[in-house]
């Protein structure tokens, strides 16, 4: 079975023109689903967000503490970064696929329009694929690599 990649208008995806299953296509969907986690972000746009977040999902902090999926989506619907707005890129994007599980690692570089400095971090997602569905399972800060 074959399916289809069809960039719509508000810049989602749907599948990719990859045989189903296929390593390719599960690497290529991962990409795409951080992609799209880093505009939510940017764009405080919880729908976004709800899509990609397991409903059990947990985001580990650097101090130890966790958030939820209801508190990731009730902190980007106070749209604070439309009142101070900055970008995000991800650098260093590695992806592994173990069956339904995949670990995405990169560094996540955050800019702000106008200023000189920017801020970083490594950041480790857990992605689970259940009933053929990827959705980002747990998020957590990485320590900086050692030169």
């Amino acid at each position: 079975m074959l399916l289809t990649l069809i960039f719509l208008s508000t810049g989602r995806f749907l599948l990719a023109q990859l045989p189903a299953n296929s390593p390719q296509r599960d690497l290529e969907v991962l990409r795409r689903l951080e992609e799209e986690y880093l505009r939510a972000e940017i764009e405080d746009d919880t729908a976004i967000a709800g899509t990609i977040l397991a409903d059990d999902y947990v985001g580990l902090k650097p101090d130890g503490s966790t958030s939820t999926k209801a508190d990731v989506l009730s902190r980007l619907d106070r749209h604070e970064r439309r009142r101070e707005p900055y970008l995000i890129t991800a650098t260093n994007m590695r992806q592994h696929l173990f069956g339904d599980t995949a670990c995405v690692t990169y560094t996540k570089v955050y800019t702000k329009p106008g200023a000189q400095g920017a801020f970083s971090e490594n950041v480790l997602h857990v992605l689970i694929r259940r009933n053929g569905i990827w959705r980002l399972q747990v998020s957590s800060p990485l320590p900086a690599p050692k030169p």
